[in-house]
């Protein structure tokens, strides 16, 4: 990559003779004549980047579902009830030159931090009419879920739906849900 700073430094004669950048290494960079990049001037404002990413998560689980009772006309009702414990950590290392702002690349500040969560969810599936003239089938879904973050609050959210098939070849379906984006590592934790 490019350290701006040097750049900067290699095109003003003034700046790159100055005891500190001489001592550096500095090299003029005559940016609009004929030898304007020499390799001694690239050696001085290239560099190697380097960036170290690491994160973590943990899930435990469990859930239970089955068919709990047969209505005779639709068929089955399914439900499944479960819960999850999640503990995310990540981090993110960038260069000297990097959190500096002397790259030519984005500036980013380091990143670490992590968080909890618990949730809980349920989902039931009602087969109201199947396999009849008219009403190949006819079904209603529902399902919520409740997630608890350590580091921010909660929310609930639920799914609504139906589906009916007047024959196997068609089938029309309504859904209705909310949702929320829960924030990364990088928006709790991340610097400018």
């Amino acid at each position: 990559s490019i350290n701006l700073a040097r750049l900067n430094e290699a095109a003003d004669p003034a700046q790159c003779g100055s005891d500190i950048n001489a001592a550096k290494g500095c090299e003029v960079a005559d940016l609009f004549g004929r030898n304007s990049l020499t390799d001694a001037v690239l050696d001085y404002i290239r560099y190697t980047d380097t960036e170290v990413t690491g994160y973590q998560q943990f899930s435990y689980g469990l859930d239970l579902g089955g068919e709990i009772i047969e209505i005779p006309w639709g068929g089955p009702i399914a439900l499944v009830l479960g819960c999850e414990e999640r503990d995310e950590e990540g981090y993110n290392r960038p260069s000297a030159v990097t959190v500096a702002g002397e790259t030519a690349g984005n500036g980013l500040d380091p990143t670490s931090g992590g968080y909890k969560l618990n949730e809980f969810f349920g989902e039931l599936s009602v087969p109201f009419l199947a396999e009849m003239p008219g009403a190949e089938s006819l079904t209603a879904d529902v399902a919520f879920r409740y997630s608890k973050y350590d580091t921010f609050g909660s929310d609930t959210t639920y799914r609504v739906g139906l589906s009916y098939a007047p024959v196997k070849d068609v089938r029309l379906r309504g859904v209705y849900n909310t949702v929320f984006r829960a924030p990364t590592i990088t928006d709790l934790y991340g610097g400018a």
